[in-house]
């Protein structure tokens, strides 16, 4: 069984070499060359030239191009368009033929420019084909191949359409688009597309011809039917490097009833998309990228589709572009159309799935895909440590995941439903769901800060200076006033001192009968109270502006009084105010954190506040410690 089945590998392996071999060694039975293909088509009246089987060479020596060769040769027969570019009004179609090196520039095809079934020789420095500031209104490579690079440069293209086309390397630099489609394209090095402008036609000829049956309801979700106007796709697709630079894809308006969009599904080693501009939607979903991705510094100007993508493990991006609730999840619907009434095939097309209305959340296949971009991308960034990218990833994806707790209340309404919805906003108002500890600080310290405004206006054990005492002090400055009482004696300095001559005496009464020490001792404290007591008179003497009554004053004394002591009541009023304050904050702070040491010192309705406020510190505190944890071990 084992010989048998070497000897089938063995004749399948011959075969292909035959055909490889007779592939290369093809005889073509006509040969033109390319500056005559072109005196051909201008000087033809048929619509179409068909060239088939043909061996098409370049002849033209050094830098000389076709259209110079043309304008400098035969410039009585050739017209040019506003851009210097030779029209050529017939479609010319290519088939079966070889190509050797051919260079097209400054060409103005009116029609189109068909290369079908061919063979592309030329060399590794210039490569296979070159198109180089052209205009085509339809350019089609078809089951083509070429060993080396093809050029697409400056050129305005209105609709490219490739099926099955194989080359090395293939550029598209600084050309205008309006559709471009890549069918199982096989680039073993690497595709570029760079500097290029995609615009949108208003109306497609297929789709004004386009009638759907009257039982057909276009509403699949959003009301929006996507078709490609860049689609590079197909199973058998295989590009070794794509990159696409510095392009702006135009929106455009709506082709019938459908939107335009880009779409993308191809498997690659590397995938580069940057410094881009998108006005419409990018659907890369279902693309794999083997080996490296870049996409950084592009716009994004609608939504992009990344659900079943598979995303390498080397990703250099960042969330900055994609911010914004841009992810989508883009599926295929299948439009059954008819034609003078008679259904005659279904249309591939795409819609948006956003996540955002009743009939989306229900449903939960494509919900998850939406969320499995963002995990995805979340995955990547915090592999390769971009801790803000992942974090803004993931807050993203949980304000969607949010929508999805509502709903599910809305049909739903049990307290479990409640409460997973209502934890989910407060994680996300306390700690951007877990993602931003320092956030958690700051709303602390807003909470802290209202309650210790609210205790301010409740008495507090804290608070030793009350309302009371404060009228006892007003109504002896009223009588410092009003008699020649001295400022000193409105703090008891009378009473003061009569204590310490009641210490003095007893110290002389007592010196038998307690110990010597105590009795040494008692002198210098005596004394040290005796000289700050005198002190302090003299102090408050210096600022005595009322020796006698105040009525008794002159009038610049008592502008003075008035300006010195305004300012006092005033200052002392703010200290009370500020001690006031911060006695309350002070509670708050303690109420917040350790619910009072199990001592509240406020009273009344204040107490019970206190207590809802230390619950509420008890669980804030423990959603900010696993928010930190999470940072910590990120």
């Amino acid at each position: 069984m084992k010989n048998i089945i070497q000897i089938i590998l063995l004749f399948l392996l011959s075969v292909n070499c035959v055909f490889a071999q007779a592939d290369k060694e093809k005889t073509y039975t006509k040969q033109i060359d390319i500056t005559e293909l072109f005196l051909l088509a201008l000087t033809t009246t048929d619509t179409i030239l068909v060239f088939d089987n043909y061996d098409i060479t370049n002849k033209l020596s050094g830098d000389l191009s076709v259209d110079d060769y043309l304008k400098e040769k035969h410039s009585d027969i050739i017209k040019l368009d506003t851009a210097d570019r030779i029209i050529v009004k017939p479609g010319i179609k290519i088939k079966n033929s070889k190509l050797n090196s051919v260079f097209i520039e400054g060409i103005c095809f009116q029609k189109f420019l068909e290369i079908l079934d061919c063979r592309l020789n030329g060399d590794p420095n210039y490569g296979d084909f070159q198109l180089l500031n052209c205009y085509l209104k339809l350019l089609k490579l078809n089951h083509t191949k070429g060993d080396y690079s093809t050029f697409l440069y400056g050129c305005d293209i209105k609709n490219i359409d490739s099926s099955d086309y194989t080359c090395s390397i293939l550029w598209v630099l600084y050309c205008n688009f309006d559709h471009m489609r890549f069918k199982e394209l096989n680039c073993s090095t690497r595709m570029l597309i760079e500097g290029c402008n995609f615009y949108l036609p208003i109306y497609d000829d297929y789709y004004k011809k386009l009638k759907f049956d009257e039982n057909f309801e276009i509403e699949p979700y959003n009301r929006e039917i996507f078709v490609s106007t860049v689609y590079i796709s197909g199973m058998n697709s295989k590009i070794n490097n794509l990159k696409i630079t510095k392009c702006t894809f135009h929106s455009g308006d709506k082709v019938g009833v459908y939107k335009r969009m880009i779409k993308m599904l191809v498997t690659m080693s590397e995938f580069e998309l940057i410094d881009n501009v998108f006005e419409l939607p990018l659907n890369l979903c279902g693309s794999i990228i083997k080996t490296n991705a870049t996409i950084t510094g592009n716009t994004f100007n609608d939504y992009i589709g990344l659900a079943g993508m598979v995303i390498p493990a080397n990703l250099k991006s960042n969330w900055q572009q994609f911010d914004g609730y841009k992810l989508a999840s883009m599926n295929k619907v299948r439009i059954w159309e008819s034609l003078a009434g008679k259904t005659i095939r279904t249309l591939g097309s795409s819609n948006l799935y956003l996540g955002k209305n009743k009939k989306e959340l229900a449903d939960n296949e494509r919900f998850y895909d939406l969320i499995s971009s963002y995990q995805s991308l979340f995955n990547r960034f915090k592999a390769r440590g971009d801790v803000e990218s992942a974090n803004a990833c993931y807050v993203e994806m949980k304000d969607v995941y949010m929508r999805k707790l509502e709903y599910m209340y809305q049909q739903n309404k049990t307290f479990r439903n409640f409460f997973a919805w209502q934890l989910a906003t407060l994680l996300k108002v306390y700690t951007k769901h877990g993602t931003d500890p320092a956030r958690a600080i700051v709303m602390s310290m807003y909470i802290i800060l209202f309650f210790g405004i609210f205790y301010f206006f409740f008495p507090s054990d804290w608070n030793i200076f009350n309302k009371n005492a404060f009228l006892s002090r007003f109504e002896k400055l009223v009588s410092y006033f009003e008699n020649d009482t001295r400022l000193h004696n409105l703090e008891s300095d009378s009473e003061i001192r009569k204590t310490l001559q009641d210490f003095k005496q007893l110290m002389a009464e007592k010196r038998e009968n307690i110990p010597s020490v105590v009795y040494l001792l008692s002198k210098p404290l005596f004394k040290v109270d005796l000289f700050v007591q005198k002190l302090y008179v003299k102090i408050i003497n210096m600022f005595d502006l009322v020796p006698r009554k105040y009525t008794e004053l002159s009038k610049k004394r008592r502008i003075l009084v008035n300006i010195m002591y305004g300012s006092a009541i005033v200052f002392v009023l703010c200290f009370l105010f500020f001690v006031r304050l911060l006695n309350a904050i002070t509670l708050s702070v303690n109420v917040f954190t350790t619910l009072g040491f199990g001592n509240i010192p406020t009273k009344g309705f204040a107490r019970y506040v206190a207590i809802f406020q230390g619950f509420i510190g008890w669980f804030l505190l423990s959603l900010f410690s696993v928010a930190l944890i999470n940072q910590v071990l990120f």
